[in-house]
């Protein structure tokens, strides 16, 4: 059986820091505050343009006609990084079990 609330209960007061610190920003070797959220993954020369990066995007960012073109934000999530170099250690073990058979 669902209740519902005859009253808004008063507020709860949790121990902290008083006044909130800003979060946590990471700094360059200059020492000022390093503005990784424009860093975007970078293709290599040797794309074979599978697509799978841009299938793999969660926010669907990688431009399909030109994966190297980064058209949304990057969460910096490594999706397109771990999935592409996956692909490649599958195709490299193919390829080695492939000469081994002969």
């Amino acid at each position: 059986m669902i209740q519902t609330l005859g009253e808004i209960p008063k507020p709860v007061h949790v121990k902290g820091i008083e006044p909130i610190p800003p979060y946590y920003t990471p700094l360059g070797i200059d020492g000022k505050p390093a503005k990784f959220l424009k860093a975007k993954s970078k293709t290599k020369s040797n794309c074979d343009h599978c697509d799978l990066c841009v299938k793999v995007c969660l926010m669907g960012s990688i431009n399909s006609e030109d994966p190297s073109k980064i058209d949304g934000i990057c969460i910096k999530c490594q999706a397109c990084v771990k999935n592409v170099q996956n692909k490649k250690n599958i195709l490299m073990i193919r390829h080695f079990y492939h000469m081994l058979k002969c």
